[in-house]
C-alpha cells in the first residue's frame, strides 16, 4: 500500500521551511507574518526619526510614501514621526511635494491623519494662526481626521 504524501511539494530541501512562507530571494507579498525585505529608504527615515533629525532639512523623495508604509506595516514605533515629516512636506510644498503631480499622487497614497495633518496647518495660516495653534492642530488631526478635514475646507 502507498502512502500519500500530505504535502507534495515537501521534498529535498524543504526541512525546517515554513509552507506558505516565500522562499530565498522571492517576494515576501501581503502576508504580515512574512519576513520583510530590506528596503534603504524606509530603513534610513527610520533611524532619521529615531534620532530626533527627520525634520525640514531632510527633503522628501518620490515613494517616500511606501518606505511609510512598510514601516507602519512593520509595526515600527517610528514610522508616526515619519507621518509627521511627511505632512510638513505636503504642506510646506517642499522636497518632491513641490510638483502639484506628485504631491497629488502623494495625497492619494496617504491615510486620512497624514492628509489632514497637512491640509489643516495651511488652512490655519491663511487665517493668521500662530505657531502654538498650528502645534494644536498637529494634534487635532491625529485625533481627529474627519474632523481635521471637515475645519480645513
Amino acid at each position: 500500500m502507498a502512502v500519500e504524501e500530505p504535502y507534495p511539494e515537501q521534498g529535498p530541501g524543504t526541512a525546517g521551511r515554513v509552507f506558505g512562507a516565500p522562499r530565498p530571494g522571492e517576494p515576501a507579498g501581503d502576508d504580515p507574518r512574512a519576513p520583510s525585505l530590506p528596503h534603504p529608504r524606509a530603513d534610513e527615515l527610520a533611524v532619521l526619526a529615531g534620532a530626533g533629525r527627520l525634520d525640514r532639512t531632510v527633503e522628501s523623495r518620490p515613494a517616500d510614501e511606501a518606505a511609510r508604509d512598510l514601516l507602519a506595516q512593520r509595526g515600527d514605533y517610528r514610522y508616526s514621526k515619519v507621518d509627521n515629516w511627511l505632512a510638513q512636506a505636503l504642506a510646506d510644498h517642499s522636497g518632491h511635494s513641490a510638483d502639484p503631480a506628485a504631491r497629488t499622487a502623494a495625497v492619494g497614497s496617504l491615510p486620512p491623519t497624514v492628509r489632514a495633518h497637512a491640509a489643516l496647518p495651511a488652512a490655519l495660516a491663511r487665517t493668521g494662526a500662530r505657531d502654538g495653534e498650528l502645534e494644536f492642530a498637529a494634534r487635532l488631526a491625529q485625533a481627529d481626521p474627519a474632523a481635521t478635514n471637515t475645519l480645513a475646507a
